[in-house]
């Protein structure tokens, strides 16, 4: 399921996406001029929440429990 979201000034829609199966963190690298926004869905299609961490040309997220779903960075 991918979720384009219009980025000002990127030259439209730019999107990383990054599946993960069974895991409490997830670290993307991303060449995003800007701080990504970060959208979270769960296996069974449920938009979740994680503790995001932003570094300059990265992420990690961390979650309560072991998790399967996929990460939208836009």
């Amino acid at each position: 399921m991918a979720i384009p979201i219009y980025s000002p000034g990127g030259g439209g829609i730019t999107q990383t996406t990054t599946e993960f199966l069974n895991q409490s963190s997830v670290s993307i690298s991303h060449n995003f001029s800007h701080k990504p926004r970060v959208i979270i869905v769960d296996s069974s299609g449920e938009v979740i929440v994680g503790d995001i961490q932003y570094f300059s040309n990265s992420i990690t997220i961390t979650f309560c429990t072991t998790i399967t779903g996929t990460v939208y960075l836009t």
